[in-house]
């Protein structure tokens, strides 16, 4: 696995799944799967329920609201959770049997 790359240093393409190190209010660390939206870059259908959302009405869109998101996947549907206190983040690793050269 690659070596961890600071935020304050570079931010990872916008909605590229990466490994993140997060701290919690707590003090203890935690590795997540998430992804990083730059400002309205990633359009989204169901933003408009949520709080976060960010709407540009000039082109009457709304996008995922900038910053970092957890994903968190199930069965039926994908869920992306805003989050904080993201200080590092590394590539996903590839999977086994899996030819990841895109």
């Amino acid at each position: 696995m690659s070596d961890w790359i600071s935020v304050e240093d570079r931010l990872p393409e916008t909605d590229k799944a990466v490994s993140v190190a997060r701290a919690y209010r707590n003090g203890n660390r935690v590795v997540t799967r998430a992804f990083y939206a730059a400002k309205h870059t990633l359009e989204a259908d169901n933003w408009e329920e949520l709080e976060e959302s960010d709407y540009n009405e000039a082109n009457d869109t709304y996008y995922c609201p900038e910053g970092w998101h957890e994903e968190m996947t199930s069965e039926h549907c994908d869920y992306f959770y805003p989050i904080d206190g993201v200080t590092d983040w590394q590539p996903l690793p590839a999977l086994p049997g899996v030819d990841n050269d895109d």
